[in-house]
């Protein structure tokens, strides 16, 4: 049986019996280890020069530099855009909890109050109670997560109580400010049609 990876184009190759030895027509015997080692050669040791090298005290430093500039420059950045997202749920809490109280007093038919305290930062609705707890009363701390915002200041009804009819028309429109990490909006509440809107 012919070894496969041996070839010679046009000519024929025999075995020889002595094993590592071919033999050739006019050219006597060859060593097979002679040939193999002519059409693959062992690989060369790489020298010292193309030694792959790990990270040095410079490259670690310069990395370190890097993350501490890219650190500085995005954590202002995430500091505002978290301070706005947080003003920005506590108006949007404070327009449902209107539209809620004057929502309530068209379907009881009466006058619901809405109570707004610029020392607390609470948003209260009298005479309902807390929809995930109802043995308390309805009561919105904006100081708390996830909206860690203080109530500055409110022109809508009179000393911050808000009081809607039975048609859902508040007693004085205004406007509820609250401010969180430098960011301010604010609530506009129609003294008309009763609805609540933010800017």
């Amino acid at each position: 049986m012919q070894n496969p990876h041996i070839r010679f184009p046009n000519r024929k190759v025999q075995i020889a019996k002595c094993p590592g030895r071919l033999e050739r027509p006019g050219h006597g015997t060859v060593r097979t280890s002679a040939v193999m080692s002519r059409r693959n050669p062992p690989p060369r040791p790489l020298s010292r020069r193309h030694k792959p090298a790990g990270f040095t005290y410079v490259d670690m430093l310069i990395v370190v530099l890097i993350t501490g500039v890219a650190a500085a420059t995005a954590i202002p950045r995430y500091a505002e855009a978290l301070s706005n997202h947080q003003v920005q749920a506590a108006a949007l809490r404070v327009k449902a909890e209107l539209e809620y109280a004057r929502r309530l007093a068209i379907a009881r038919s009466g006058n619901v109050a809405v109570q707004f305290s610029t020392t607390n930062h609470t948003c209260s609705i009298a005479g309902a109670t807390s929809l995930d707890r109802p043995d308390q009363p309805h009561s919105v701390a904006l100081s708390d997560s996830p909206y860690r915002a203080q109530l500055i200041s409110t022109t809508a009804g009179t000393n911050g109580l808000v009081t809607f009819d039975l048609q859902g028309r508040p007693d004085q429109g205004g406007v509820i400010t609250m401010t969180s990490g430098g960011r301010q909006r604010t609530v506009t509440l129609d003294g008309v049609t009763g609805r609540a809107s933010v800017p």
